[in-house]
């Protein structure tokens, strides 16, 4: 849903706000999923940014942190694009303009290989973020128990249906 909005501070910095249109109470009451799709949108610009010979500087809560009552008050992140001419592209820039969103069911036998797993893991360069890869199907079935049933809450659930409904499309009109 594409739900922030930015402020331009000049040619070269923009201010990131959750836009508060876009806020889901019922589905998403303390606005993390919102955050999260900022940190991706965050992600995204930085990766595009390397094809285009930029650098990105990135200040998170530039502000302060700050509760649901001031979600599009204070703003997410400052973030600064620094000319970088010589640097090499991120490998994935190539990929911004090509992802498409699929949600049909996955029939291969193994998404990601474990030695696809162990260069994700290598290629983290937080240094507080784990990365863990499962495919043996009987350490994935509880999870797959509590995704499920948290769909099915969801959906039974008439206010999270019926905030989530409008932003599909279920036909072109």
């Amino acid at each position: 849903s594409q739900a922030w909005k930015l402020r331009n501070a000049s040619d070269l910095q923009t201010v990131l706000y959750v836009d508060e249109a876009r806020v889901l109470p019922a589905t998403d009451p303390l606005t993390r999923q919102i955050h999260v799709g900022c940190g991706c949108f965050i992600e995204t610009l930085s990766v595009g940014a390397t094809s285009m010979g930029f650098g990105t500087t990135v200040e998170s809560f530039p502000e302060g942190t700050y509760g649901r009552d001031e979600v599009d008050k204070k703003p997410v992140a400052r973030i600064t694009l620094t000319p970088a001419p010589g640097t090499e592209p991120d490998p994935l820039s190539d990929y911004i303009y090509t992802r498409q969103t699929n949600r049909r069911p996955f029939h291969g036998e193994v998404p990601v290989s474990d030695q696809q797993f162990a260069e994700i893991r290598q290629s983290v360069r937080e240094s507080d973020v784990q990365v863990i890869g499962i495919n043996d199907r009987t350490q994935m079935e509880p999870l797959l128990k509590i995704f499920d049933r948290g769909m099915v809450i969801e959906i039974e659930t008439r206010r999270t249906s019926e905030e989530t409904r409008g932003w599909f499309r279920f036909n072109e009109r």
